[in-house]
């Protein structure tokens, strides 16, 4: 009976490897026993360390940190799992079938121990009662829901140290009263805010940024549905005091020009994020650029199919939101650390 698949295993490497945003569709279902050959594990292991600090995976830094944490490995090792595969198109199917050939190799594991023990002559109850439990756990990735939950305590413990002593923050204040209290601040999380266009969607967040701005914390705003220019005399308007539309006219007094030139220094940690870098360069590479903004984008019905084609993704409707929410989802949780970067928000209109 077939227990492995090298073949299958170099296929699915070699993708994570040509095309980055492959790991981000398949991070919560692939894992280290998935794989027989001891090399691939330390691959994969390799390229969700590379992964998750934000470094680009190909063939040169998958090789550097193997050698890194001390494992046996050539250029031609790495690039030969690139020749295995032509792109990450089956990716998902690819990872299917290791799993099954992992499950056979755990039953087999345990059928063997059944045997011997049932050998030794040890209580066949006690035998058979661990043999349920190792079937009903083969699933569980060798880590047992107890050693998680302590582990989960143990960082915990560690945050509220680090709380007590003032390192950390716990969140970040967005200067609306009513936000606030239901909220309790922004955490490191993603938000969504949704509703009807033209109901100040937009104003408000870039209100929220101002305010967190003013404590001395960098922002960004990526906006779809307002250019930069209009956004900035928002803001302007909003520190000087000085109506918007005078603003936009330019039908100012000496005053008026002297507020606004003295208070667009509290803009100073306000940036606005260019269109092309935030598609062209990607979600993630902008945000890692910007490494300590609080980041917020803004998709409007008419951007969000020119944002989901931006990020290579299929054409299916269905697919292409499940992609899109994957990334965003992954950003507010791993890319951009708290507090530098402290959360996302996506702003809808429907």
């Amino acid at each position: 009976m077939q227990q492995n698949d090298i073949k299958i295993e170099k296929a699915v490497l070699g993708a994570l490897i040509l095309e980055n945003d492959a790991f981000i569709d398949v991070q919560d279902i692939i894992h280290e026993d998935l794989f027989y050959n001891d090399f691939h594990k330390a691959t994969l292991t390799a390229i969700k360390s590379l992964f998750a600090k934000g470094t680009a995976i190909d063939t040169l830094t998958v090789l550097n940190k193997l050698k890194e944490e001390n494992v046996k490995a050539t250029a031609y090792d790495v690039v030969e799992l690139t020749n295995a595969i032509e792109s990450s198109a089956n990716i998902e199917h690819h990872i299917y079938i290791l799993k099954v050939l992992s499950y056979k190799r755990k039953a087999l594991n345990i059928a063997k121990t059944i045997i011997r023990e049932t050998n030794e002559n040890k209580d066949i109850f006690k035998v058979l009662q661990d043999a349920e439990h190792s079937l009903l756990n083969i699933d569980t990735n060798t880590r047992s829901t107890e050693a998680q939950a302590y582990k989960i305590s143990q960082e915990y413990a560690t945050e509220l140290d680090s709380y007590i002593k003032g390192d950390i923050e716990v969140s970040i204040n967005t200067g609306l009263y009513f936000i606030d209290k239901k909220l309790g601040g922004y955490k490191p999380k993603l938000y969504i805010l949704a509703a009807r266009p033209a109901m100040g969607k937009t104003v408000t967040m870039a209100q929220i940024l101002l305010n967190i701005s003013k404590k001395g914390k960098r922002v960004g705003l990526f906006s779809l549905e307002m250019g930069k220019k209009e956004i900035t005399q928002r803001l302007l308007a909003n520190v000087s005091r000085v109506e918007y539309s005078k603003i936009t006219n330019y039908n100012l007094n000496s005053q008026e020009i002297n507020n606004i030139l003295t208070e667009s220094e509290k803009l100073n940690n306000y940036f606005l994020i260019d269109f092309y870098d935030f598609i062209f360069f990607k979600i993630e590479l902008v945000m890692r650029f910007y490494s300590s903004i609080i980041s917020i984008s803004m998709l409007s019905p008419s951007g969000i199919g020119t944002l989901m084609t931006s990020l290579n993704v299929l054409s299916s409707t269905a697919r292409s939101i499940s992609r899109l929410w994957t990334r965003i989802s992954y950003l507010s949780q791993i890319a951009v650390p708290f507090p530098q970067g402290a959360f996302l928000v996506v702003i809808l209109s429907f």
